[in-house]
């Protein structure tokens, strides 16, 4: 792989101007990269894998912009290596842990992630896409009965499994759990309500007032792992950095034989060796992990060669309109904020004919 440079020239009798330098660290739709073709010059990573860090380092300096994905740490090198040019840092993130914020302060860099709704939406679709590739033969009787390809290409996941009348049947007598009822948590919780559960149970640092609106009842740790024929996995489980739960061989002993765990916690608080042996002695029944940018497993893991352990990667998703949609919002976001800037430029720069006026004797 290497980093594609597109830079294109003003258009003739537009006159001289200035074309902001865009660094993208990954593959992006086409359309985001003609809007940006619209106003900057652009070089990028050509993969949908993630840059080396030498990559990254080699290609921002003098750059205007940075689009970033998760994975990318943005710390104090890299804008130091970006230099004074560098204005705006954007991520395909609705986080930004990865960037170092202090230091773009100081700077006068402008952050910019994707609004959090469109990344709940798209992460609901997920979750639910990943339970249901665990429900396999949980639900149907032959797996062959279920046809996955199909079922991932469809434009809405959460419509397709509520009119999957057997598949609403099976759940009617079925309690999920959640860990952590945020945004994300609330959004699943409502989906699962929709396609008809039993019981709906959560535990979160605290109880959340909105349990109401989804009719989820609170309960500790223990009973959620113990009770739950499904359990999700919605919050990284840290309070203020430190780690206050992860799931082990103990926890997993507490579930039932026949339960599925599904993760979206984008940091699984998890012993992989512990749930791989859960997986392989059937412990429980089966596992989907949402592996999206943070912490991939690696090549021949012992959880890739398991039949009911299930992964679906932030790749997967790029065929999904909501990724689209999000990359879109994101580059739309970079333009206005750089029109801002070049208008606050504007204003900074002193009128020289004025000045000049100003100095002839009347």
């Amino acid at each position: 792989m290497s980093t594609e440079y597109i830079k294109t020239t003003a258009p003739t009798g537009t006159g001289d101007f200035y074309r902001p330098r865009v660094y993208i660290s990954r593959q992006l739709p086409q359309k985001c990269l003609e809007m940006l073709l619209g106003r900057c010059n652009v070089s990028f990573w050509d993969s949908p894998d993630p840059a080396p860090r030498t990559e990254l380092l080699v290609n921002v300096p003098e750059i205007d912009v940075i689009v970033c994905m998760p994975t990318d740490k943005i710390d104090r090198e890299v804008l130091v290596a970006a230099g004074p040019s560098l204005k705006i840092v954007a991520t395909m993130s609705e986080d930004k842990e990865h960037i170092d914020l202090s230091e773009c302060f100081r700077r006068q860099i402008r952050v910019v992630t994707i609004p959090s709704e469109p990344i709940v939406e798209a992460l609901t679709q997920i979750v639910m896409a990943m339970f249901r590739l665990c429900a396999v033969k949980w639900i149907d009787s032959s797996a062959n009965n279920f046809n996955v390809n199909a079922f991932l290409q469809s434009s809405d996941i959460i419509a397709a499994l509520t009119s999957d009348s057997k598949f609403c049947l099976e759940l009617s007598n079925r309690t999920v759990g959640i860990f952590g009822l945020g945004k994300l948590g609330l959004s699943v919780g409502t989906v699962f309500r929709r396609i008809g559960v039993a019981e709906l149970l959560y535990n979160d640092v605290t109880r959340n007032e909105d349990d109401v609106t989804i009719g989820a009842t609170y309960v500790d740790r223990n009973e959620l792992l113990m009770r739950c024929d499904v359990i999700l996995v919605c919050w990284h489980m840290k309070v203020n950095g430190k780690t206050m739960f992860v799931l082990n061989k103990e926890s997993f002993k507490m579930m039932k034989t026949s339960a599925i765990l599904i993760d979206a916690s984008k940091q699984f608080p998890a012993d992989y060796t512990d749930l791989c042996e859960a997986l392989r002695t059937n412990t429980i029944a089966a596992a989907g992990l949402d592996i999206r940018e943070y912490d991939v497993i690696p090549n021949r893991h012992p959880l890739e060669v398991l039949t009911n352990c299930f992964f679906l990667p932030y790749r997967e998703c790029f065929k999904w309109d909501g990724r689209r949609r999000l990359s879109v919002d994101l580059v739309r976001a970079i333009l206005s904020n750089l029109q801002q800037i070049e208008f606050d430029n504007k204003k900074k720069k002193p009128d020289v004919i004025s000045n000049l006026l100003a100095t002839i004797p009347t």
